[in-house]
């Protein structure tokens, strides 16, 4: 994927056990940063483990001397809502919206 590099996909392990992951991808023409994915395994979730990844994935941004840092958050994970909002003071601005149609049978 353009713009992904190893430098900017950091890691969390637990033992030999790979347990979160983040990953930043940078855009050519602005040179700002998508901060593209965040994962912790269910059960190793609400141990700040999805919170020090992001605050590494500021630092490597930073360190790039990159102009910002962007990110998408689903709606209803209230948890990451917390950790980018109030923790590290992403703002809401007007955007995309994804729209879903359940095709479960019996609806039409």
């Amino acid at each position: 994927m353009a713009g992904v590099r190893p430098e900017y996909v950091h890691i969390a392990k637990d033992g030999d056990r790979y347990v979160g992951v983040v990953t930043l991808q940078q855009n050519e023409q602005t040179q700002a940063m998508y901060h593209q994915f965040t994962g912790v395994l269910p059960e190793y979730r609400g141990r700040r483990i999805g919170l020090a990844l992001k605050l590494l994935a500021i630092q490597t941004a930073r360190a790039a001397g990159v102009p910002y840092l962007r990110t998408h958050n689903d709606s209803l994970n209230g948890p990451m809502l917390r950790i980018n909002r109030d923790l590290l003071g992403y703002q809401a601005v007007p955007g995309n919206f994804k729209m879903v149609c359940s095709l479960e049978k019996g609806r039409s």
